[in-house]
């Protein structure tokens, strides 16, 4: 995995097919990746199994990276004659795949959050704001910058974990 890229966007040649990649290793130090589906896709890939799925997002994704040289997921490093080698050079099958069918979820119904008309992405952020220090918020829809996506929604997670311990480690360290 690259340590220093989290998004691979506009990956597929088709519309909502496993069209992002989101490595995870720097927030995990695992190699995790997450690929998004969408729209009329994602509710046909609801009735296939998580293995069939797991083979045809690594079938895009390892395409897309033999085909494309992407300079920005190289950064400094030249890139070779075969960009699959330089930019993933362990890309497998994957060892566990989980795959969430959103649109059968009984809450969501396959819902996530997103701007509307008159709003601006400011108000991610100020659904993100703590009341107090005891009422603090997280998911997708508090994330600004990885707004409506599982990204956005374990880093904000991570986020208010942070804000717990450092409130937890402020209130140890006052005088009883």
């Amino acid at each position: 995995f690259w340590d220093d890229v989290t998004m691979i966007g506009n990956v597929a040649p088709t519309r909502g097919d496993f069209h992002r990649f989101f490595n995870l290793h720097k927030y995990t130090k695992s190699p995790v990746l997450i690929a998004l589906v969408s729209g009329e896709r994602a509710a046909a890939l609801e009735h296939q199994s998580d293995e069939e799925i797991g083979k045809r997002a690594m079938a895009i994704f390892v395409e897309y990276v033999r085909v494309h040289s992407v300079p920005s997921l190289t950064r400094s490093r030249s890139l070779s004659r075969n960009p699959r080698v330089q930019i993933y050079p362990k890309a497998s099958s994957p060892k566990h795949v989980v795959v969430s069918r959103w649109g059968k979820e009984a809450h969501s119904l396959g819902s996530h959050s997103f701007v509307a008309c008159g709003a601006s992405l400011a108000d991610y952020d100020i659904l993100a704001m703590p009341v107090g220090e005891t009422l603090l918020f997280a998911g997708e829809a508090t994330s600004s910058t990885h707004k409506a996506s599982l990204l956005g929604a374990y880093q904000s997670g991570v986020r208010e974990a942070a804000r717990i311990i450092s409130t937890t480690n402020k209130t140890a360290r006052q005088p009883n």
